[in-house]
């Protein structure tokens, strides 16, 4: 007799890193950084022509906004480091 337990294929896809059978490893990248720090600096400046000020929702997404310059500040310094003509610059 066949003793195998028969699991249905969407479970085995499911599981933790791995996606219809492909492997993946959740990283956070430079590319993400950058659509992450566009991303508050849009939700900033639409904050502030948008909503009104002095209201709880304006200063939550005014302080999610400001994650935008400290992001583009680290991947600036993270290109300078990784450049190949340092002496040019």
């Amino acid at each position: 007799m066949n003793n195998k337990i028969m699991v249905p294929a969407i479970l085995l896809w499911k599981k933790k890193g791995c996606l219809f059978g492909i492997t993946y490893k959740p990283s956070l990248n430079a590319n993400a950084l950058k659509i992450i720090a566009v991303t508050a600096m849009i939700v900033d400046h639409t904050t502030f022509w948008l909503v009104q000020n002095n209201t709880l929702l304006y200063v939550i997404l005014r302080m999610f906004g400001r994650f935008a310059a400290p992001i583009m500040c680290y991947l600036i310094s993270e290109g300078y480091f990784h450049t190949s003509i340092r002496k040019n610059i």
